[in-house]
């Protein structure tokens, strides 16, 4: 859980924001890892209180032995995965639409866990898939910024414990 706590935090300024942009639609959103457990899960109060319900909630895992699930699907076939409606095995999802896309390590090559989105059918629309995804490449992005940025910051203070500093330097014999 630990390595992922700054994608958990990223991920919630992402949902924050997205969720106050005033949609008013009902929605979840759920972060889980490579292996479809569930890290962390935001949105709309009702949808997350049937989730969890449901037996889904941190700590949960997304399998192909509970039928087929976006998150499942999605890391199974390392790709973005929707199912809408009878799509989904548990009859109590029937009347949902769920999304989901990978998150990736720096090199690209790793799925690291996924995004997804629940909401109800009504909502469905498949620009959902395509926002999520979005979210997904930005959630990869800022955690390629922070990488760098903490390199950047531990090479400045390398540089500033050093004990020859420009001006200090030793000219050679007979200098400019």
């Amino acid at each position: 859980m630990k390595k992922y706590k700054d994608y958990i935090e990223v991920t919630q300024t992402f949902v924050r924001k997205f969720l106050s942009s005033g949609s008013g639609n009902p929605v979840i959103i759920t972060l889980t890892d490579e292996d479809g457990y569930v890290l962390d899960l935001a949105g709309d109060p009702a949808i997350i209180e049937t989730v969890r319900e449901l037996g889904i909630g941190e700590g949960i895992g997304y399998s192909e032995h509970n039928g087929p699930s976006s998150v499942h699907l999605c890391l199974r076939h390392k790709r973005p995965f929707r199912l809408v409606g009878e799509d989904h095995y548990h009859h109590i999802l029937q009347r949902m639409a769920c999304y989901s896309a990978p998150f990736r390590s720096e090199d690209g090559l790793r799925i690291l866990g996924t995004l997804s989105l629940m909401t109800d059918i009504e909502y469905e629309h498949p620009h959902l898939l395509a926002l999520l995804c979005t979210m997904a490449d930005s959630l990869e992005r800022e955690m390629f910024t922070r990488k760098q940025n903490t390199q950047l910051q531990t090479l400045n203070q390398v540089l500033m414990d050093t004990k020859y500093h420009g001006s200090s330097l030793p000219t050679a014999a007979g200098g400019f």
